[in-house]
């Protein structure tokens, strides 16, 4: 359909089932389209005032047959004189108008383009949210999968098929012309993508939206891997879950996890806890507005915990520990050998992300059930910056915990120097996450002279 016969366009997507935003379209002084819920498509109505009794309030769309871009574009008019004027006027200037219902685009969903494999959407925004270059990139099927289990619609447009371009939003609540939480803004016949596949970065709109723990758990599961059944609560009062449903045996610790979910990755900055020694409510109302919100989730009985690496050219570096991973994770445990058998089991997990994410980062455990879970996906791990310890760097024990070494990382960075640890932790664990992420040249060193320190233990 060409450009020009947008609101035949949609039209036609109505016809096929496909759910529109209810509007009526003219030409200058007639009526040309209509798609109003409980009348037949394309019903004559008098004026505009039969979709505002309908809908509230419309936006106005326009185009020319010499000018099918830039054209005038009216948000928000809920006062059918004022509507009425609008289009009048816009008829004499020649262009034609689309007076479509008015889909608040802060309601709590999200709008994108689908082009093949190729998916792109963001919360808040319209589908040109994908020309902002922060909009979540991922494979189609993963990200209708993904929207699926947040607001439970079902993909409207045929996965994977290159022939087409649809432009899109998904809503928490029923809107258009049939009543769906999906709309199709625009389908137009497009060649397909250069590439597909892939996962695209984070952080991004959506991550933040959601939170990043939320995001790549939901990106790890619906590339296959196993996680824990998880609830989410969001700061923008959406709830959801996803993960498979666990059965239960008597002696199981039904305890849930209650985890902090920030909007962008901050290792070991925000609280973990177990079960109901603490007061969840209380807890909540302490957290700040990094904060986007908290997982509630399955315990999983750990045999072996962990934390895996990968970056393109490199071979897979796995760490872990027998039993839960907690101290391990905050540099309070060193990593130990593990079994052959544990490790090619977190090696293939890494081999199922490694085709559609470039470099990244589990954090995984082995369940009592011999299952490899993965408990945190994150992407873009930095380089690297374990290197042999120098004299000059600033050495810090990492019993005095993660806000030593931070504090350590940002005294390094000001004075051009690394960070030694007097005690093995693991390089992937969160101690050495903050270093890389500062580019602190960092290592292990046993040279020891202890001096006091507000933040624990600092040694020089």
């Amino acid at each position: 359909m060409h450009d020009r016969d947008k609101d035949t366009a949609l039209v036609e997507l109505a016809k096929d089932g496909f759910n529109v935003a209810q509007f009526i379209s003219w030409s200058p002084g007639v009526q040309r389209h209509s798609a109003i819920r409980g009348f037949p498509l394309d019903h004559p109505f008098d004026d505009v005032r039969a979709l505002l009794e309908v809908v509230g309030s419309v936006n106005l769309r326009t185009w020319r047959h010499d000018r099918l871009e830039g054209c005038p574009f009216i948000y928000g008019v809920d006062k059918a004189p004022m509507a009425h004027a609008r289009i009048e006027h816009f008829g004499h200037e020649g262009y034609r108008v689309i007076a479509n219902e008015t889909i608040d685009v802060n309601d709590g969903g999200v709008s994108g383009v689908t082009h093949g494999d190729v998916t792109e959407f963001a919360p808040n925004s319209t589908p040109r949210c994908v020309e902002e270059g922060d909009a979540a990139r991922l494979p189609t099927v993963v990200a209708w999968g993904m929207l699926h289990d947040v607001y439970g619609t079902i993909a409207p447009i045929p996965i994977g098929s290159a022939a087409a371009r649809y432009e899109w939003s998904v809503h928490p609540q029923a809107v258009g012309y049939h009543q769906r939480r999906h709309v199709i803004w625009q389908r137009t016949d497009a060649d397909p993508p250069p590439c597909g596949g892939e996962v695209g970065p984070w952080p991004n709109a959506f991550s933040r939206f959601i939170g990043d723990k939320a995001y790549g758990l939901m990106v790890a599961s619906r590339l296959g891997a196993m996680v824990p059944r998880t609830r989410v609560i969001t700061r923008g009062g959406l709830v959801f879950a996803f993960g498979p449903r666990p059965g239960r045996r008597e002696d199981d610790d039904i305890r849930p996890w209650w985890r902090t979910c920030p909007r962008v990755r901050e290792p070991g900055r925000h609280p973990t806890w177990h079960g109901y020694e603490t007061d969840p409510i209380a807890m909540l109302g302490r957290l700040n507005s990094d904060v986007a919100s908290v997982l509630i989730q399955e315990p999983i009985p750990a045999e072996y915990s962990g934390a895996a690496s990968w970056r393109p050219g490199e071979p897979v570096l796995i760490e872990g520990v027998e039993g839960e991973g907690e101290d391990y994770m905050l540099g309070q445990e060193a990593p130990t050998e593990l079994p052959g058998a544990v490790v090619e089991q977190v090696e293939r997990v890494v081999q199922g992300f490694r085709h559609a994410i470039e470099s990244g980062e589990i954090e995984w455990v082995r369940g009592s059930h011999g299952v490899v879970v993965v408990v945190q996906l994150h992407s873009r791990v930095p380089d690297s910056m374990y290197r042999e310890v120098e004299e000059s760097w600033k050495r810090v024990h990492p019993g005095g915990g993660i806000r030593a070494v931070r504090s350590a990382a940002e005294a390094a960075q000001r004075e051009g120097v690394g960070v030694a640890l007097t005690r093995p932790v693991g390089r992937t664990s969160h101690m050495a996450q903050i270093l890389d992420r500062a580019e602190v040249p960092w290592g292990v060193s046993t040279a020891q002279t202890l001096e006091a320190s507000g933040e624990g233990v600092t040694l020089r």
